[in-house]
């Protein structure tokens, strides 16, 4: 090993990189391990000489050796992460990215992301990569170099929202990758608008929208009835990021005859008049909406209001009510949802609650056990019902509502008993064992494992 390698010229440095690098082979005289001993040194001899050599160098010395199908796989494994090394290699690296061994293209792609923008020519074979390559190393990072090269153009997005979208284990890496990607200054093009509906939306984004104002909010709503979708959270939460200045072209949208733009309208206005104390009652004809959805919103948004807590409990009752026989459950879930933020001083609601509790529609069963419980932690009823649940886990899958314990860490401690039962219970299936383990780990027992 070189310990003083500090001590080497730099054309020194440089000569001897080279010559490690020319050598093809060890003596065949040399036993096994010996052999292995001498590559392994090498191998420590080249890291430590270019620490010494020019970026420039370090790049002549690989590029044949990347060329080589005999050397590729030696060589850029020990590519440095550095950009400025590994943007002089691109075309090496691309044509990698066609190599049978999975390693090869692995790196390849890994090693393309640290070329940063200067990898772009290598777009197209990434997006392939990630798109069709048998490994899910090499797809991960595929999608991690789009991100880190930078490039927003539509082939890149759709792609990575393509992926998103997918069960590949490396999805999370596209929603990183789209984060990553500099729209500044790039074209604006209609798989921008499309985002919304798959991920967060970058800042630069958000930026180019505000920009241009009422032109992207018609955008956005004509988008929105295009898709005929019904939950618009992300594009309501995209145009409340675009500050106050968008609140006078989305407050005559509260007007329209199409229920989405109404929806639209109060999903974004609802937050921001609550925050500056508008009077909440500019809502109430809301509650009356032809869409449901919309008449829940509104009621959402003013039980969070500065409205008079009498005024938000009739409010909630009369949803409760609506909701009792009616076909549509959204009325009474939402207020049963909503009740839950009044705490003690919903209990007069709690009598309207309770013939949910027992309710067969899942949907309205756990939505009234946690409203009651937030309502009156030590409520019997509701207590006694998740008890019983959890202790006949046979019967029916407890998973859900192992989560929503895990959510509500003041109720989740009550059922800590029950919760160990099942994760120490070896009949219990390993995921719902895992799932209450990590349920207790939240709820403060850190420690605490089941064993096979």
């Amino acid at each position: 090993m070189l310990k003083d390698v500090d001590t080497i010229p730099d054309h020194i440095a440089e000569i001897m990189l080279k010559e490690l690098f020319s050598e093809k082979d060890y003596s065949t005289d040399q036993d096994e391990q010996t052999r292995a001993l001498l590559k392994l040194a090498q191998s420590v001899m080249v890291k430590q000489l270019m620490g010494k050599c020019s970026p420039k160098v370090i790049a002549d010395t690989h590029r044949p050796l990347l060329s080589n199908p005999d050397t590729v796989w030696s060589a850029i494994g020990q590519l440095p992460d550095d950009q400025e090394i590994c943007a002089q290699l691109v075309p090496e690296l691309t044509k990698a990215l066609h190599n049978e061994n999975e390693s090869v293209r692995y790196f390849a792609a890994k090693t393309l992301g640290y070329a940063g923008p200067a990898a772009e020519s290598a777009l197209p074979l990434l997006i392939k990569a990630m798109k069709e390559d048998s490994h899910e190393s090499v797809r991960t990072f595929s999608a991690q170099a789009l991100g880190k090269i930078g490039k927003a153009t539509p082939e890149v997005i759709r792609a990575l929202m393509d992926m998103v979208l997918s069960e590949d284990e490396g999805d999370f890496r596209a929603d990183e990758a789209l984060m990553q990607l500099d729209f500044d200054g790039a074209p604006y093009h209609d798989e921008w608008l499309k985002m919304i509906y798959v991920t967060l939306v970058p800042d630069s984004v958000i930026r180019y929208f505000k920009q241009r104002g009422a032109e992207s909010v018609a955008d956005i709503v004509s988008s929105i009835q295009r898709r005929e979708v019904q939950d618009i959270d992300n594009p309501a939460e995209v145009l409340r990021a675009m500050g106050s200045e968008i609140v006078g072209v989305i407050e005559p949208l509260l007007n329209s005859d199409n229920n989405l733009e109404r929806l639209l309208a109060i999903e974004v206005l609802v937050p921001y008049r609550n925050e500056i104390e508008v009077d909440p009652q500019w809502m109430v004809p809301f509650f009356e909406d032809k869409e449901v959805l919309i008449a829940c919103k509104a009621l959402e948004g003013y039980v969070q209001s500065t409205a008079e807590l009498e005024s938000k409990i009739r409010r909630i009752k009369k949803f409760l009510a609506w909701g009792k026989d009616a076909e549509d459950s959204r009325p009474a879930y939402y207020a049963m949802k909503v009740a839950r933020g009044l705490g003690k001083e919903g209990d007069s609601i709690l009598p309207l609650i309770e013939p949910y509790l027992e309710s067969k529609d899942n949907y309205h069963h756990e939505t009234a056990l946690f409203t009651a419980l937030h309502i009156d932690l030590q409520h019997k009823q509701a207590n006694t019902i998740i008890s019983r649940q959890l202790q006949n886990w046979t019967k029916s899958d407890p998973a859900s509502l192992i989560y929503e314990l895990e959510r509500y860490p003041a109720i989740g401690k009550q059922f800590t008993k029950e919760l160990l039962l099942i994760m120490n219970n070896k009949d219990a299936p390993h995921d719902l064992r895992l799932t209450c383990q990590f349920a207790l780990k939240d709820l403060g027992y850190p420690d605490i494992y089941f064993e096979d």
